[in-house]
């Protein structure tokens, strides 16, 4: 007898947590430019699973910054670029027995 697996379910841990977290900005949306050097941004990162206590983020892969989440179980931060460019922010979220999220990749530009 053969035994059949489901691809979306071999390896997975807590449900949901290979699916990244949304995210968006008001002022520099995914793959577009907006903003400008020493414009700040608001970014909103939405949990695609139940139970997200935090998210981590980074900028340019610098150091990850971890925030709580809310109420609603999303966190948003303030972010200002530095100086006009191409930047990468890198996102994943922590849920509450502590299994991290796959991560979510956006890239834009700052004017």
């Amino acid at each position: 007898m053969t035994q059949r697996r489901d691809k979306a379910t071999v390896g997975r841990g807590p449900e949901g947590v290979d699916r990244p977290p949304t995210v968006t900005s008001d002022v520099y949306p995914e793959n577009d430019s907006g903003g400008g050097a020493g414009v700040p941004g608001t970014f909103t990162f939405t949990p695609e699973v139940k139970g997200a206590v935090s998210s981590t983020y980074s900028v340019n892969r610098d150091e990850g910054t971890t925030v709580q989440a809310g109420a609603r179980s999303g966190a948003q931060i303030s972010w200002t670029p530095p100086e006009s460019g191409w930047y990468a922010l890198q996102v994943h979220g922590t849920i509450k027995d502590g299994a991290r999220t796959a991560s979510a990749f956006c890239s834009f530009t700052v004017n």
